[in-house]
């Protein structure tokens, strides 16, 4: 306790003391001091360059699971999770979060929406970003989109038993197939990875039917067409 209150001094006198911060931090998690790693991470962030925009981001996530999780001042929690957001819209730990608190009351349910879809644009097997867009569409009344969101947790294995039940009494209804056809772009946008879009995919993509010609295939060596 006397280190702390040692470190916060020096945080008074000189704010961007980098050790102090630190040690404030590996203090405050070690004797659970929460207004002490509030302090510490406040002095981060008012001493990071707003140009560090990643930095600032991680430091707004760890005081909103301070505020969150150990402080129960969920109104603060959200203010940083939101500032994250703002600093670094690809962080999507903070997305996440922010989707999942949007998610508990319906007057934010649009908002949970948008970033459940930035979410899952990033993590496009994330259990939980699925089983709220159930949980929404449903009380939205919403039945399609509801339908794909269990069938979805249903094609992962990782539906409850009301997402399964739903799921189960909705896939007769549902037509295998469709008359319309998707665009390239379409294709492109909804079925690719976004990490497999790119200059290398495209190349190989223009490459592969002509590599036949070039590395002509040879059945008899594997003994097709053998009698």
């Amino acid at each position: 306790a006397r280190a702390m209150d040692a470190y916060r001094k020096v945080l008074e006198f000189k704010p961007d003391h980098g050790p102090a911060m630190d040690k404030m931090v590996e203090l405050g998690e070690k004797l659970n001091d929460v207004a002490g790693l509030q302090q510490a991470y406040l002095a981060m962030v008012a001493t990071t360059a707003k140009t560090d925009r990643p930095r600032l981001a991680a430091l707004h996530l760890r005081l909103a699971l301070l505020y969150l999780h150990r402080m129960n001042m969920p109104d603060k929690g959200m203010t940083e999770l939101k500032l994250a957001v703002d600093c670094d819209p690809d962080n999507v730990d903070a997305c996440a979060m922010l989707a999942g608190l949007y998610a508990r009351t319906p007057a934010t349910f649009a908002l949970a929406l948008e970033e459940h879809k930035r979410v899952l644009a990033a993590r496009p097997a994330r259990v939980e970003s699925y089983r709220d867009l159930a949980r929404i569409y449903d009380s939205q009344r919403q039945r399609d989109r509801q339908f794909m969101a269990c069938e979805v947790l249903h094609f992962l294995r990782q539906g409850n038993e009301a997402e399964e039940f739903f799921y189960a009494d909705n896939r007769n209804k549902v037509r295998q197939e469709s008359d319309a056809t998707l665009t390239a772009v379409d294709h492109e946008m909804l079925l690719v990875h976004p990490k497999e879009r790119g200059a290398v995919r495209d190349l190989i993509r223009g490459l592969a039917p002509e590599l036949h010609k070039v590395f002509p295939a040879d059945p008899a060596a594997y003994g097709v067409g053998r009698g």
